[in-house]
């Protein structure tokens, strides 16, 4: 009877496997490699060279890549020329320069590939410039930063907001040395995209600006200089700065007292973004008055923190290495 019913059973499950398809059997995923983040890299202890002494750890883990192209010899001097770089040692515009007589074509090769991809140096360096134009950038309307050396020697940080900024230098002396002359500094472009036409018309303007203080200067003083009116202006005890005549407060004074009642500067076209900074011989600023929250000392400039220099070189060249230690 067992057996019967077992034989009953059996063919039941024959019958009803007949009738309806086969189940499925889903089988499990395998499971997905993680995606390699691009930044990630291998770290330099498990590289095939050392770390010289005195390269930080991040800036060889940046180009852990180039090993495979360079001896190293060439690595570690590629390191060390990268971390001169960064800190102002070497100029950026010589970096490589100073690489080609040491390294090999296929190494030389790789770090101008790099350079192509945007991971070789970064938008600021870690030098005290860097810093300073990596703070000024990030103020309101600011559009570039400027360092301008002055006839006495001296270095403004600017923070340019306009299209075109003309520096005028007013010479005003009325000795032997240089009698009624004007100077015209250096015009900065802040534009992003070059305009030929317009540079042309803030160049001849910086000319005209230059040419009408000197000839209005020689107008003005240069008779009575003749005359024996300036006695005091050329007494033997002037001091002099590497061949620079040091002005004394009177010079000074008198370029200031001409320029705000006398001076009559030519038209400045109304169709050019265009801002014209007049400044002393010593580097006082003269006018506009307004333009003194513009003009810093180099030595009082804001200067950005490593987190500030950090988080800019990410934004504007965010596969260079940051030169941040």
């Amino acid at each position: 009877m067992k057996i019967l019913v077992v034989v009953l059973i059996l063919l039941l499950v024959i019958s009803c496997s007949d009738s309806e398809p086969p189940t499925r059997v889903i089988e499990p995923p395998e499971p997905a490699e993680p995606e390699m983040v691009e930044s990630e890299r291998v770290p330099p202890e498990r590289a095939q060279y050392e770390i010289p002494e005195g390269i930080p750890q991040g800036l060889a883990e940046h180009f852990i890549d180039l090993q495979e192209h360079m001896t190293e010899f060439e690595w570690h001097l590629f390191l060390g020329e990268m971390k001169k770089t960064c800190d102002g040692r070497t100029p950026s515009s010589y970096f490589q320069a100073y690489l080609k007589d040491d390294l090999s074509e296929k190494a030389l090769n790789a770090i101008r590939e790099f350079d192509k991809e945007g991971k070789l140096l970064p938008s600021e360096l870690n030098t005290k410039r860097g810093r300073i134009r990596a703070a000024g950038l990030v103020m309101p309307e600011v559009r570039t930063v400027e360092f301008v050396l002055t006839r006495s020697y001296e270095i403004k940080v600017v923070y340019l907001k306009h299209d075109y900024t003309i520096f005028i230098d007013l010479f005003g002396t009325v000795d032997k040395s240089g009698v009624g002359t004007g100077r015209s500094g250096s015009w900065y472009s802040a534009a992003n995209e070059f305009n030929a036409l317009d540079e042309d018309g803030v160049h001849r303007t910086s000319e005209l600006l230059s040419e009408a203080w000197e000839d209005q200067w020689f107008e003005e003083y240069i008779p009575r200089w003749l005359a024996g009116k300036f006695a005091d202006v050329e007494p033997p005890e002037r001091e002099r700065v590497r061949g620079i005549a040091i002005p004394t407060d009177a010079e000074l004074e008198r370029v200031r007292e001409f320029f705000e009642n006398k001076f009559m500067p030519p038209d400045i076209p109304k169709d050019l973004d265009l801002l014209v900074i007049y400044w002393d011989q010593a580097g006082n600023l003269i006018s506009p008055k307004d333009a003194a929250e513009l003009i810093v000392d180099y030595d009082d400039a804001p200067q950005a923190t490593d987190e500030q220099l950090e988080a800019y070189n990410h934004i504007h060249s965010p596969d260079a290495y940051d030169c941040v230690e």
